[in-house]
């Protein structure tokens, strides 16, 4: 792969911000893809990706031994590659954190919207009541309504 000097340079604490399923990075020897996009068309799978997101994945990738396909993928994904510095001492600490904030926001998202939809159709099933089943409209009723 050819390495630009230019690259962009990815700090540990930017690079544990994208550990999840709407933002996904993965730093493989170095370099820092951005796997957002390719998390639903991986063959084994998002949640291997995002298992490594966040931290160092590259002795998985080559555990793996991908295709010259698969490493073509990955290479045209690259956001930049990471600071010189070391891991940071308790970062993939501090990625699990990052991680169980996401899940929980998530969970109170997805609880939230199911009680909206659960509110719907009560309220839809109370209008139905309302109205009765054996309600009829003559042609002269339904004619006041309609709009052409």
């Amino acid at each position: 792969m050819f390495i630009n000097s230019m690259e962009k340079v990815i700090t540990w604490e930017e690079y544990a911000k994208h550990t999840n399923n709407l933002d996904c990075w993965l730093l493989i020897d170095g370099r820092v893809y951005n796997t957002t996009t390719f998390l639903a068309e991986h063959p084994g799978g998002d949640d291997v990706l995002l298992k490594y997101s966040g931290i160092d994945a590259t002795k998985p990738f080559d555990h793996q031994q991908h295709s010259a396909y698969a490493v073509s993928i990955r290479d045209s994904r690259i956001e930049g590659k990471i600071e010189d510095a070391p891991m940071p001492e308790g970062h993939e600490e501090r990625v699990k954190q990052i991680k169980a904030e996401y899940q929980e926001k998530k969970r109170q998202r997805d609880e939230e919207r199911r009680r909206e939809i659960s509110k719907l159709a009560k309220d839809n099933q109370s209008q139905k009541a309302a109205l009765g089943s054996s309600r009829t409209f003559t042609a002269e009723e339904v004619s006041k309504h309609n709009t052409k």
